[in-house]
């Protein structure tokens, strides 16, 4: 975000140094059209990537992400 950009970093750089693989989306010199879009807006632009990540994440360790266990499809409240 551009409110929070040097703590994010700082976060990253954190993450990075403790030997975690890290990937940033945001507004850099290749994504010009989208830098010019207000913060709120460019958010939700971005989930369909995360959404990917995932789901080749989760096919990658073998599990099936549109069948996942330890879940039903009733919840009891109590």
């Amino acid at each position: 975000s551009d409110s929070a950009r040097a703590h994010e970093q700082a976060v990253l750089d954190e993450m990075r140094g403790l030997g975690a693989r890290v990937v940033g989306v945001g507004s850099g010199a290749a994504e010009v059209a989208l830098a010019n879009l207000p913060e709120v807006v460019r958010g939700p632009l971005y989930l369909p990537f995360g959404q990917m990540l995932a789901y080749e994440r989760a096919v990658s360790r073998g599990l099936t992400p549109d069948q996942p266990s330890q879940l039903s499809a009733v919840v009891k409240l109590s």
